[in-house]
């Protein structure tokens, strides 16, 4: 671990993994005091659909495509500033994001659907999160275990640090998060389809709702 960038030596910046933008608990669900210690991937992870759908072929989407999974929702037009975020007036109380695919498939199944959370195919943004690998995390405990899709509360946090974030980024030969929409795993109702809450990095450092089958960048976090 490196607190600063001096006398980092290339092979020290080819085995970078992650950039910790968090450490505390009012990232946490409901009453979990657990100390998270939070970084998000050097690199992302391509751009995704949040979950699939097609209007042709059923059988093709993903079977939570058009349904509001209250578990993992937030709205971004009353979570847009840090206040309805932390700690008090907790507009957005799922804020962990660790489980959410999770919270998905068990919503499913509650309201007599198949869960088909298994399918990576039919979540693509949460599977490349799963799946995230870079040949610094090859061989290694973080290769492909533990990454997720963050929340918005996971993602607005980190973001806030977006220029510190980007200058380590750069450092380790990496492009900057500028100008792009970043997925989160949280959920928001909007029209026909759900709409998955989006942050435009670089913009004007914003969120806004998205439906599920348009592309997005993904950035993967895990706890160390």
């Amino acid at each position: 671990v490196r607190t600063t960038k001096s006398k980092i030596t290339d092979a020290e910046k080819a085995a970078a993994i992650a950039v910790i933008f968090y450490v505390g608990n009012e990232l946490n669900d409901e009453e979990d005091t657990t100390v998270r210690t939070l970084g998000i991937g050097i690199g992302l992870a391509g751009e995704k659909m949040w979950c699939a759908y097609d209007e042709y072929n059923q059988e093709n989407s993903a079977n939570a495509c058009d349904e509001f999974v209250e578990t993992i929702f937030c709205d971004p037009q009353k979570s847009a500033t840090y206040e309805y975020l932390f700690p008090n007036n907790m507009y957005t109380p799922n804020r962990n994001g660790k489980d959410n695919l999770s919270k998905i498939g068990t919503w499913l199944q509650e309201n007599n659907k198949t869960d088909d959370t298994g399918e990576p195919e039919k979540y693509p943004a949460f599977y490349a999160c799963k799946n995230y690998s870079t040949p610094a995390t090859k061989n290694t405990k973080y290769d492909k275990d533990g990454w997720y899709l963050p929340t918005l509360a996971e993602l607005y946090y980190a973001l806030k640090k977006i220029e510190c974030i980007n200058d380590v980024l750069q450092y380790c030969g990496q492009p900057k998060l500028n100008k792009i929409d970043i997925w989160t795993s949280s959920l928001y109702y909007k029209f026909s389809l759900n709409g998955a809450v989006y942050f435009e990095a670089g913009k004007n450092n914003s969120f806004r709702s998205k439906e599920i089958n348009e592309l997005c960048f993904v950035l993967p976090i895990r706890e160390f």
